[in-house]
């Protein structure tokens, strides 16, 4: 037997994978064999004797199984909680995958994981208040994590070229939802079915814009900035402290957002909650199940009522809105034009009204001259007319001509005593006598 070490240096490197995970599993690998009293050589050694047939291969995977099941109840039995006993029990076990062969079944002999009581639980009113106090950037981040459901690891690996596209797809396609097929999670290796919702596709158009903006007009390579597993962590602390949130002690982890978007679509269906939340599935599952995406996407959809932080459930509010505003921006333009079309019509109308008025102001006075002076008969009239080439008056031309000079003279006589309203109902009189001026002329 080799000499064993109480660091974890040399147990590095019987492990792959992320540093941290590599340091914890050799720190428990180390514990682990100085339980036994062997080395990981000697671990290996007695592998590689086993394979030389098929009897002692099945009794060393029989008596591995139970020295790892001794050694998981030997840590219970020191005061460990169930979940820091599996996960140290883990850690050996992937000793094993990664350097002998996995152990099947190996877990079934296991307690159940074990919901942490000391981990504050998200629920749909704390992320809404946690939202409703969100400036942009953390309404970014806080809508994206809600509706990917990734880890720390994953959610920081995002890139912003695909969400950027992702994005503008989705406006340019107008859909609410837009699902896509993301990395394999760094923990299984399987690629998770991925959501931007309605709020989180808002959320991200204004980030995108303030990314940009604080750039010099480009987009960093990562959607987050470089930042770090404790930038994320001191973001949801800020964040759940801003809006007033009572923690009563409890731990505060970024995993809560996965473990609540999961929690919302277990119980509607498990192998969809499995897929979107890229929880380990077997290589046959996830080439055979060739509806999955469309499934899972029905599956989301009928769910996002328990998950929007926002109230939005359809998607179309802000875009109804957005859309409205348009309408009357639009609406407002147009009246806008034909105001002025109007004025400039009227203020023609007015010089042209004022020109004719004095003229037939002119032929009244002198027809009316004639009528005083003399009592013509309606046989002279008309001869006056021919001579004079005046042409007969209907009546309806003299009610024209009254509605005309009754309402000029009081536009006249109110320029600068009345107020604008009564100015604009004024004209606004003026203008209808005239169009009915103008269609009675055009019917003749």
């Amino acid at each position: 037997m080799g000499t064993l070490k109480n660091n974890a240096v040399p147990y590095r490197k019987y492990f792959t994978g992320k540093a941290h995970t590599v340091e914890r599993n050799a720190q428990e690998l180390g514990a682990f064999c100085r339980w036994l009293g062997k080395t990981p050589e000697d671990l290996r050694n007695e592998y590689v004797k086993a394979r030389r047939s098929v009897p002692s291969l099945d009794d060393w995977r029989r008596n591995t199984k139970n020295i790892l099941v001794k050694y998981y109840n030997h840590l219970k039995e020191l005061g460990k909680t169930i979940n820091t006993a599996r996960t140290c029990a883990s850690a050996v076990m992937a000793f094993y995958s990664q350097n002998c062969e996995g152990i099947p079944r190996i877990t079934k002999e296991l307690d159940p994981v074990q919901v942490p009581s000391d981990e504050l639980v998200f629920t749909q009113e704390t992320l809404r208040r946690m939202y409703f106090y969100a400036n942009p950037t953390q309404k970014a981040w806080l809508t994206t994590a809600v509706s990917m459901g990734y880890g720390a690891s994953d959610f920081l690996s995002l890139e912003c070229e695909m969400i950027k596209n992702l994005v503008q797809e989705a406006k340019e396609e107008h859909k609410d939802f837009i699902s896509f097929i993301g990395k394999g999670r760094r923990k299984t290796s399987v690629q998770p079915i991925s959501f931007l919702t309605p709020e989180s596709i808002d959320a991200l158009t204004e980030y995108l814009k303030i990314l940009e903006r604080d750039n010099d007009g480009k987009l960093p390579k990562y959607l987050w900035n470089n930042a770090s597993d404790d930038t994320l962590n001191d973001w949801l602390k800020a964040l759940i402290r801003g809006a007033g949130i009572e923690t009563y002690g409890k731990k505060i982890r970024f995993h809560a957002f996965r473990k609540f978007l999961y929690s919302r679509l277990v119980h509607k269906d498990r192998n969809v909650a499995r897929r979107i939340c890229a929880k380990a599935i077997s290589p046959s599952e996830a080439s055979y199940d060739t509806e999955i995406v469309k499934e899972s996407e029905r599956v989301f959809r009928e769910n996002y009522k328990d998950i929007a932080l926002n109230g939005d459930l359809t998607g179309k509010a802000k875009r109804e809105q957005a859309e409205r505003i348009e309408q009357l921006e639009n609406a407002l333009a147009q009246l806008e034009r034909e105001n002025m079309t109007s004025k400039t019509r009227i203020d023609n109308l007015h010089v042209t009204t004022i020109s004719l008025e004095s003229k037939l102001k002119e032929y009244g006075e002198l027809l009316a001259h004639w009528v005083d002076s003399y009592e013509f008969t309606e046989e002279e009239k008309e001869a006056i007319r021919r001579k004079w080439n005046i042409r007969k008056i209907s009546e309806q031309e003299k009610q024209y001509l009254r509605d005309l000079t009754t309402i000029m003279e009081e536009i006249r006589k109110g320029e600068g005593h009345l107020d604008e309203e009564d100015m604009n109902k004024l004209k606004r009189r003026l203008k209808a006598v005239l169009e009915k001026k103008e269609k009675w002329e055009e019917s003749q």
